[in-house]
């Protein structure tokens, strides 16, 4: 048997159907999480102590309970679980249990009661200057490459105008720079439904997707012609560093314009792990 071990902190990151639970402890040691909404039962039973018989000690018990290991590999001093199908205002109950090179390592914590509160409030990052610039027809549109720290976003929005009738739809995606992998890809609406007066159009992201790094986020179309199309928004100058505005041809090619920035809203969670 391994050394006991003891958590430190305890946080939670809540979204609609999950919590993200993260803790530390004080030694390196590979944690289990077991969680249940069923509240924990004591049974007394008798215990020797120092060769003396106690009576009516209490033991807790778990019942139904599920486990799920942390995400991290090996033995750490951070852990972090996703627990699922948790949903406002459920309530569960978490106890920890440990190994430290494959041997069971005894916990010395309690176990912890936590209600769901509905998810967090989500934060806009955005760039909400710009004129009417181009068009998005004929499966080519227009986005804006910039880096994203580790966040999970929750919706994508961008400003768009509708010029005549146009046919078809207009859609959203987010691809990865380094690789052009496309992560995420929605309709929108169809381009007959965008308004003749500017709005934002706004696309939830569901499920979520959590995102590192340099990314591309466009908006395109489907349909459209000369004088019935849908437009984009974007600046005349730069102004959001290390960020910029792309044409994304029908070929797949892309066409930077580092001078400019396009018009969008991005939510995401502010879970920090």
């Amino acid at each position: 048997m391994a050394y006991e071990f003891a958590i430190l902190a305890i946080a939670y990151c809540h979204y609609l159907d999950n919590v993200r639970v993260r803790t530390t402890t004080n030694s390196a040691v590979h944690l289990t999480c077991h969680y249940t909404s069923v509240p924990p039962r004591i049974h007394k039973l008798p215990r020797f102590i120092r060769g003396i018989r106690m009576d009516g000690l209490g033991y807790w018990c778990f019942v139904a309970s599920t486990a799920i290991e942390q995400d991290e590999a090996g033995d750490t001093k951070t852990h972090t679980f996703t627990i699922p199908d948790w949903y406002l205002p459920d309530i569960k109950y978490l106890v920890f249990t440990g190994t430290v090179l494959s041997l069971d390592s005894p916990s010395i914590s309690p176990y912890f009661k936590h209600q769901h509160p509905g998810a967090d409030p989500a934060i806009e990052e955005s760039q909400l200057a710009g004129i009417t610039w181009s068009s998005i027809l004929q499966g080519a549109g227009w986005g804006q490459k910039l880096p994203i720290p580790t966040r999970t976003l929750t919706a994508l929005s961008f400003k768009l105008k509708r010029v005549g009738t146009p046919t078809g739809y207009v859609y959203y995606q987010i691809k990865r720079t380094s690789d052009n992998q496309q992560l995420w890809e929605e309709t929108l609406t169809d381009s007959i439904n965008i308004s003749t007066t500017p709005a934002f159009y706004t696309i939830p992201i569901d499920p979520p997707i959590t995102l590192t790094g340099e990314h591309r986020i466009i908006a395109l179309a489907t349909g459209g012609t000369a004088g019935n199309l849908i437009n984009i928004f974007a600046t005349l100058t730069d102004v959001k560093p290390n960020e910029h505005l792309f044409f994304k041809h029908a070929s797949g090619a892309y066409t930077p314009h580092p001078t400019h920035d396009m018009t969008y809203i991005y939510t995401y969670q502010p879970c920090p792990f």
